[in-house]
């Protein structure tokens, strides 16, 4: 087989050497050479002054007379950015004829165009192939402009064009994560995915693991300090201002944060001191990254973007308990080895913090799950593999399953931390217990637990529904000529009296916009104040609604903090619950029927009738006749503690 010789070109500069590109490409050329692929790298180190010469007489030149054309765009930056992505690609198309290479890696779409217009130029294409990593999450022109190049919408459309036309002249495309092809796609209007685009990821980072004791001694921390660190470049799309902000709101005011990475660190150094925490941010530029990982206390990405999230992988790898924002292709990476949160949203990330600068279970739990995860990472070995396989014109093999005796082990592990789950048992109604029942929203109690609402009234419980949106997104059509509000409260009022159900609170809290705020918080907390409890029922934190998950992280902090001794079930409304409570309905199924019937606008868009009496009878299959009706509830124990443990039937 013909020698493989590779030049790869990239426009980085020492930082994201430091922290990104570079750092990961260095593992996968170190494991080619190893194969016998030579290689050379190819990045701005490389340009002569003649360049820097070049884009100066550009800008003077071009851009005062590009900014009349380019409306609405950040022209300068514009250009630069181009310039310095085309420049590399003809230097590559210069370096690869005279020196034989026989194939080129870009590390940005831009780059390759300039490879081919340079190679065009001089009259011939050397017999090489020639294709990409996009490093960004989706389309680099959507890089472009998340980065803070604003861009109009002619010239990012005009962009997205070169973009899928370079694209379709390469030998290769890859991105690190399934979700960045998708997003490539979907941004580049394609019908389908290409078959030279691939998903290679990154490999696993390699750093020693060090004792920290003797990390904190080196960098000069105290020994008890308590240190959040996060990594990137400083700029928008990191969002380092959220992190600060939420530092402001902590608990604990003698938490630090220490934000490595390069960039202009001015505007997050004068905002961290009108928080009048100057002395608690620290901006710093390092290649110990080792040492910062085995001293700090929880690692923290706050990103509006990733398509990998290298640094969050070497975290985790690290064993430190980590937040991230769920965006890009950082859920596919972490999987469940980080605590994952929305973007942009300063309440829930100081929420996240709180609860594990204050739960050391629950940091013990994130640490073991990163580790798990990062024991499933694709070996190095594999991954050159794939490289191989594209350079030489094979479509690169999958991720292999992990090795068998491991493979064993993660299993034994993920069974034995599985939760005590026996046969669903049927809850103990007893008279005189008090019951709140959360519904995010008017609807939510009868589809989930409206048959159980009715047996414990029988029973001689007693029952509040609190129901905390206010139903304003739920006529998108208009039916009620705008009436919407009011609607809805006097169908949950009906519904209400057909279940039996005399007390009943509402919140008015913004329907679909539900957040971990302290407003919410504490409207719910006042619920269990005034109510004093023995059971609480709300949705599921994994529930496939925003609002519902929201509902239920706070209902179950409230527990927490008003009394350990509450009992707190979920229920079922748009996600499956794993059972160990079950409660024959059949008896007051038509009831439940009858009060969801009462919900007449939402059954105007969707047959829920249908939906909830299929799930009852899927339920009623755990009956000692297996007939009838059921509703299903999971109860949580262990919230004293901070985490959650799904308690046996017993």
């Amino acid at each position: 087989m013909p020698a493989i010789k590779l030049l790869v070109v990239t426009r980085e500069r020492a930082g994201d050497q430091r922290y990104g590109l570079g750092k990961s490409l260095q593992p996968v050329l170190a494991a080619l050479r190893a194969e016998g692929v030579s290689w050379r790298y190819l990045s701005q180190a490389d340009l002569g002054p003649r360049s820097q010469l070049a884009l100066r007489g550009l800008q003077r030149g071009l851009v005062p007379w590009m900014a009349k054309i380019l409306r609405g765009t950040q022209t300068d930056a514009l250009v630069q950015g181009l310039y310095e992505r085309i420049n590399m690609g003809r230097l590559a198309a210069k370096v690869a004829r005279r020196e034989d290479y026989t194939h080129v890696h870009c590390h940005d779409p831009f780059i390759a165009w300039g490879f081919l217009w340079a190679s065009r130029l001089a009259r011939r294409r050397p017999p090489i192939r020639v294709g990409i990593t996009q490093h960004g999450f989706g389309s680099y022109t959507q890089s472009f402009h998340e980065d803070g190049i604003a861009l109009g919408h002619h010239v990012m459309r005009w962009l997205r064009a070169r973009e899928r036309s370079i694209l379709a002249q390469l030998d290769w495309v890859i991105a690190p994560t399934q979700a960045a092809l998708v997003q490539l796609q979907r941004d580049l209007a394609l019908p389908a995915r290409p078959a030279h685009w691939h998903c290679i990821p990154h490999p696993l980072p390699r750093l020693p693991i060090l004792e920290r004791a003797l990390a904190r001694q080196h960098l000069g921390w105290e020994a008890h300090a308590c240190v959040l660190l996060a990594v990137g470049r400083l700029v928008a799309l990191k969002d380092f201002a959220t992190l600060i902000q939420a530092l402001a709101q902590l608990a604990r005011s003698d938490v630090r944060l220490v934000i490595l990475g390069e960039g202009d660190a001015t505007p997050l150094l004068d905002l961290a001191q009108g928080l009048n925490l100057r002395d608690r941010v620290q901006i710093s530029v390092t290649d110990e990254m080792a040492h910062y990982y085995a001293a700090a206390d929880i690692y923290v990405s706050t990103s509006l973007t990733e398509s990998f999230g290298l640094a969050n992988l070497e975290a985790i790898s690290q064993g430190l308990p980590t937040v991230c924002t769920a965006v890009g292709g950082v859920p596919e990476v972490l999987g469940t080895g980080a605590c994952l949160i929305a973007p942009g949203d300063v309440a829930t990330l100081v929420y996240a913090l709180d609860t594990l600068l204050s739960q050391p279970v629950i940091r013990h739990h994130y640490q073991q799950q990163g580790q798990l995860r990062t024991r499933q990472w694709p070996t190095d070995a594999h991954i050159v593999q794939q490289y191989l396989a594209l350079y030489r014109g094979s479509p690169p093999s999958p991720a292999p399953v992990v090795h068998a005796a491991i493979a064993a082990e993660l299993v034994e592990a993920q069974i034995n931390a599985r939760p005590p789950f026996c046969s669903p048992a049927p809850l103990p109604f007893m008279p005189g217990l008090r019951v709140l029942i959360f519904a995010p929203h008017a609807d939510d109690e009868s589809l989930g637990c409206g048959g159980t609402i009715c047996l414990m009234l029988a029973a001689g419980m007693e029952v509040c529904v609190v129901w905390v949106s206010d139903g304003s997104a739920g006529d998108p059509y208009d039916y009620c000529d705008g009436q919407v509000v009011a609607v809805r409260q006097q169908e949950a009022l009906s519904a209400a009296g057909i279940l039996g159900v005399k007390t009943s609170v509402f919140l008015g809290f913004k329907d679909g916009e539900l957040r971990c705020e302290p407003a919410l918080r504490q409207a719910i907390s006042q619920q269990f104040e005034q109510y004093q409890p023995d059971w609480v029922f709300a949705p599921p934190p994994h529930d496939a609604h925003r609002d519902h998950a929201v509902v239920s992280h706070l209902v179950r902090h409230c527990c927490t903090v008003h009394n350990p001794a509450i009992r707190l079930f979920f229920y079922e409304i748009w996600t499956p619950l794993t059972a160990n409570y079950l409660v024959d309905i059949s008896a007051v199924y038509p009831r439940k029927q009858a009060a969801m019937a009462a919900y007449a606008l939402p059954l105007r868009y969707m047959n829920y009738l249908e939906m909830a009496q299929a799930l009852a009878r899927y339920r009623a299959m755990h009956l000692a006749d297996g007939k009838g009706f059921a509703e299903a509830f999971a109860e949580v124990r262990g919230v004293e503690h901070g985490h959650v443990r799904y308690s046996s039937a017993s």
